[in-house]
């Protein structure tokens, strides 16, 4: 403290506010010495201080003053350990005077990057005018955003080369790059199409996204701006090939089911479906099932849990559902289009649909007697955490599929079973964790009275 002081305000002024010199909240250059005060009474840690009258308007530099000096330090310092690099600067002005980089990298083959750390909200434009002045005087802009400011989203779009989004933590020392979250409702027929069934860079405007964390210090600068781990680069990949592979068995299975439904049909008295047809019909319901999901999302799917194919009566499929409060909302429009939809997209015909309540004795997957309903509704009602995107989510399902909240017993009834709070709990966890294994989580029947 003693030593600090002697190069205050009130020694020899050599201690400047270093926010101040950096430009922020005053002109660049600006030397502001301070006070060093110390603890009073304990309660207040020793600090600097503008001298009355000096400091910024407000008495203080905002806290997004410091990320950004932090930030700008952070950097440069990272900057100087990249290969090829031969000069490293903060506060440069480009040649024609328009912009002045936080951070200028110049490169051995003379090539340069201006790295931008930015704490505050920037429009489309004022981040288009930014960029283009930039690429006018041949350098290239990386952007670094503080985690708490908004993005312009003009930064995936409106370039000739979309740029990452990162986010910047100089007192971690770690960098975010946002990834791109799948595209759920996007039918897949190019393989630009599958790209964006996958997580993808750069994201999409108006895609969710994903972060994955970095240490700063294992990034590499490059003159086309910052490279993308290896590892993340790898686990897109697969990602990719996984979706394709899938994509491609789903192709298969419908041109075998489109065959099957093509072949001829035994003679019959009766003028009914063959027994081959709507087994034909069976056997590509899961492929329809994630075909509805991904016309009309989760919700759909949700639904169509309990549900099977009944009969086929003339070009009308016919489904029964284990609830009948779920297959008379399965006949909304809402849902019952994205379900005919992939019925006809699977199948390669134009089929209509027709839901029952209950399943129908004369099912071919039903063995039970007329008149009875399923013994599985009796006894459960099945719900998948891949069913559900959230947590709302999985109380809608529990309401439409008529439960009520017993909030003292802290448990979910519904046909005289019930789902426990706990459990409940247990699917939400899952659905925020999708690496853990996915689990059936059954209603549990109630004990007999």
């Amino acid at each position: 403290m003693d030593e600090l002081r002697t190069k205050s305000y009130r020694g020899d002024r050599t201690l400047v506010c270093a926010l101040c010199y950096a430009g922020i909240d005053a002109p660049p250059g600006t030397e502001v010495p301070l006070v060093v005060k110390g603890p009073i009474g304990g309660v207040r840690r020793p600090h600097f201080a503008h001298p009355s009258g000096q400091g910024p308007a407000g008495g203080q530099h905002e806290p997004e003053s410091e990320w950004h000096l932090a930030s700008k330090e952070a950097v440069a310092t990272w900057a100087r350990t990249q290969p090829d690099v031969v000069d490293v600067r903060s506060e440069v002005w480009l040649p024609n005077r328009k912009r002045r980089c936080d951070v200028r990298v110049v490169f051995a083959d003379r090539s340069e990057v201006a790295l931008e750390v930015q704490s505050y909200r920037l429009t489309d434009a004022d981040w288009g005018d930014r960029h283009r002045d930039y690429r006018r005087a041949g350098v290239a802009d990386v952007w670094l955003w503080h985690p708490d400011s908004p993005v312009p989203r003009m930064i995936l779009s409106g370039t000739e080369r979309p740029q990452q989004i990162w986010m910047l933590d100089p007192w971690k020392g770690a960098v975010t790059l946002m990834v791109g979250a799948p595209h759920q409702r996007q039918p897949a027929t190019t393989v630009g199409d599958v790209h964006h069934r996958v997580q993808h860079l750069p994201p999409c405007t108006g895609d969710g996204l994903v972060p994955y964390e970095f240490s700063l210090s294992e990034m590499t600068l490059t003159p086309d701006g910052i490279a993308i781990p290896a590892e993340l680069t790898k686990q897109l990949a697969q990602q990719l090939e996984q979706e394709r592979r899938r994509i491609q068995a789903a192709e298969d299975t419908r041109k075998r089911i489109r065959q099957q439904l093509s072949a001829p049909a035994a003679p019959s008295k009766a003028p009914t479906a063959s027994s081959s047809e709507v087994e034909a019909i069976e056997a590509a319901w899961p492929v329809i099932r994630e075909q509805a999901r991904e016309l009309g999302g989760a919700g759909v799917d949700a639904l169509l849990a309990g549900a099977s194919v009944v009969r086929l009566d003339g070009t009308t499929v016919v489904f029964a559902h284990q609830h009948a409060v779920l297959a008379r909302y399965l006949t909304s429009p809402k849902y019952a289009e994205p379900v005919r939809a992939a019925v006809q997209q699977v199948l390669g015909r134009d089929y209509d649909i027709r839901w029952e309540g209950g399943a129908s004795p004369d099912s071919p997957t039903k063995k039970h007697a007329a008149g009875q309903p399923s013994p599985q509704s009796k006894q459960r009602f099945d719900i998948h955490a891949s069913h559900v995107e959230d947590f709302d989510r999985v109380f809608d399902l529990l309401r439409v599929a008529g439960a009520t909240y017993a909030g003292g017993d802290r448990e979910f009834v519904i046909e005289g079973s019930t789902f426990t709070f706990q459990q409940v709990w247990a699917l939400i966890e899952l659905v925020r964790h999708p690496e853990r294994p996915k689990v059936e989580s059954p209603w549990q029947p109630d004990p007999p009275a």
